[in-house]
């Protein structure tokens, strides 16, 4: 999890994952990190040199959660923002992640590569965690 999903992100969706959720640690992905006006994406890249900031989860119930996370990241959009795929962590643990599917020439690029310090000094993200639905 690298954005509003995060323990340290105060987001309806958070306090849903830290229920249904054990936090396994830390870790890092390559890929670049970007600013969609409410929320961050990620586009994962190998090449990128930048390590992004997140967290490995554990379901309790991944055959009842896995959806919850899916409709939460908007994968049942008829034009869906999101993908969920498999990727390997910086630490070597194998995770779900969702990766950002559209354009982002007109995104910028998060410079701290942490979104749980990002989004505090931005009120557009502020706004959309403090209204966050789970």
């Amino acid at each position: 999890m690298y954005g509003s999903l995060m323990r340290k992100v105060p987001s309806a969706a958070s306090k849903w994952l830290y229920q249904h959720a054990a936090f396994i640690t830390e870790d890092t992905v390559l890929g670049r990190l970007y600013d969609l006006g409410q929320y961050p994406g990620l586009v994962l890249d190998q090449e990128s040199g930048k390590l992004i900031c997140g967290e490995v989860h554990q379901l309790y119930q991944p055959a009842s959660g896995i959806p919850f996370l899916d409709q939460y990241e908007g994968l049942d959009m008829d034009v869906p923002e999101y993908e969920r795929l498999l990727c390997t962590t910086s630490g070597g643990y194998q995770c779900w992640i969702y990766q950002y599917l559209n354009r982002t020439a007109s995104s910028p690029v998060i410079p701290t590569e942490d979104y749980s310090t990002y989004y505090l000094s931005n009120m557009r993200h502020k706004q959309f965690i403090q209204g966050t639905d789970a």
